[in-house]
């Protein structure tokens, strides 16, 4: 009889709870777990005191007893459900991780490229790869016409080089001497 009573409880407990999300259950049994174990508690505290009595109730003592280990087979109940209910609990991830890690996977690209780039790898694979930039092929289309210009043409070509790209002039002007054109050059003989 005790069985069948223990296993109708468990049936109860299940199905009136189970209209309740998988985390309303586990708070709800939990609470319960929490109050029955109180009362056992207190039930054992009792137990104790009669038996240092003089003469203690054995009548207070069995119905404590007893009403102690219902206490504890309900406990045991709620503990199962708690463990069902844990299975219908999913780990959230909170909705910024993802781009989070998609900001932190493009930023370490960009780190790689950049130091793949400074470290002078990154000439070596773009020369590697044959990759010319407009810039690149506008100097070396002036340059190659260079050949066959005159000198007014040359100064006019050279002053598109460094007009179009600024670290060229940057390079150009340390490069060269400084010309004025109120001082002429000298021929040699």
């Amino acid at each position: 009889m005790g069985g069948t009573v223990k296993w109708l409880l468990v049936i109860f407990v299940v199905a009136a709870t189970s209209c309740a999300g998988p985390s309303e259950r586990i708070a709800a049994n939990t609470t319960a777990v929490r109050q029955l174990a109180h009362s056992s508690g207190r039930r054992f505290e009792r137990i104790a005191t009669e038996t240092t009595q003089p003469e203690p109730s054995i009548p207070v003592i069995r119905t404590e007893a007893e009403a102690g280990q219902g206490e504890q087979a309900r406990i045991l109940d709620a503990v199962d459900v708690i463990y069902l209910a844990l299975t219908g609990v999913e780990d959230q991830i909170p909705w910024w991780v993802a781009p989070l890690v998609w900001i932190c996977i493009a930023l370490a690209v960009l780190g790689i490229g950049f130091i793949l780039w400074h470290t002078g790898i990154g000439r070596l694979i773009k020369g590697w790869l044959g990759i010319v930039t407009p810039t690149e092929r506008r100097a070396a289309e002036l340059t190659a016409n260079l050949i066959d210009l005159t000198p007014e043409q040359a100064v006019a070509a050279v002053a598109e080089l460094r007009r179009a790209d600024p670290t060229f002039d940057a390079a150009f002007r340390r490069a060269a001497p400084i010309r004025t054109p109120s001082r002429t050059r000298k021929r040699r003989p």
